[in-house]
């Protein structure tokens, strides 16, 4: 798009018609990569899918742990790519010459990489498995003899067996786990735009052992404490999500500073 005509655009929009610019924007000066992730993300899905039904692989709990891995992945690479535009000095500046607020271009970067990429990774699951059935429909010898592998998979129903009497809470766990699995390299990308992947990647893994060695000693010292926090879903999930927000809030405080930064230079 070109600038002039947006800077002219922009100068009397409110901010939802500015905030719609500044996402199409982004759209469009991303295209390719953004037609090139998701060519990725069905390619992989597609090709699994495929190789599962050719070995006549039904619709149990071994698709969707592959189908997970592979959303939790792209999770983290496409929260790490968010800020990608600002490896640069030159790309830092042309992102600080766009007419919009540090917070409308924080919110559009957060809306690609975190909900919506949620949708296109739930809508690339159900690709996958629809593939998986239609290949083994096409590959096996009497495949309605198979009914089992004739069914979409339903991941829910796989993962509310861990408690069958609270599904809701259940759901809100494995979701604010997801999230906050994904915040850390969202912020990542922000603190590190150049290998963000990889340097985030590595604090996890550190803070995680070092979560891990303090959460083993809570558990040998305070044991009944342990327990009860630990019985808790309610409490794990608003753990989860405080902990989520506290990432993104610290990123766009951190993003809107670098701005401020680049504008004083």
């Amino acid at each position: 798009m070109d600038n002039e005509i947006y800077e002219a655009r922009v100068g009397n929009e409110s901010f939802v018609e500015n905030f719609w610019l500044n996402a199409k924007r982004e759209i469009i000066d991303n295209r390719k990569f953004l037609l090139l992730g998701l060519a990725c993300i069905l390619g992989l899905y597609i090709t699994t899918g495929a190789i599962m039904g050719y070995n006549g692989v039904g619709s149990g709990s071994s698709g969707v742990v592959i189908f997970t891995f592979y959303m939790m992945m792209f999770a983290f690479v496409g929260a790490s790519v968010a800020f990608s535009d600002m490896k640069t000095k030159e790309e830092r500046l042309y992102s600080l010459m766009v007419p919009a607020s540090a917070f409308s271009k924080y919110l559009v970067k957060w809306l690609l990489s975190v909900p919506v990429l949620f949708g296109v990774l739930v809508l690339a699951f159900y690709i996958g498995d629809i593939t998986r059935i239609l290949t083994f429909l096409m590959t096996a010898d009497n495949p309605h003899n198979y009914p089992d592998y004739l069914h979409i998979t339903n991941p829910w129903k796989i993962y509310s067996m861990f408690d069958i009497t609270r599904p809701a809470l259940i759901l809100t766990v494995l979701l604010s786990a997801y999230f906050l699995a994904q915040a850390p390299y969202f912020f990542g990308a922000i603190l590190w735009p150049k290998n963000s992947f990889i340097k985030t990647f590595a604090a996890m893994w550190v803070i995680q052992t070092v979560c891990s060695i303090m959460f083993a000693l809570s558990v040998k010292y305070f044991p009944s404490l342990m327990y009860h926090i630990g019985d808790s879903l309610w409490f794990m999930a608003t753990v989860f999500i405080l902990l989520t927000l506290a990432f993104y809030v610290a990123g766009f405080y951190l993003y809107r500073r670098q701005q401020v930064v680049y504008k004083l230079i």
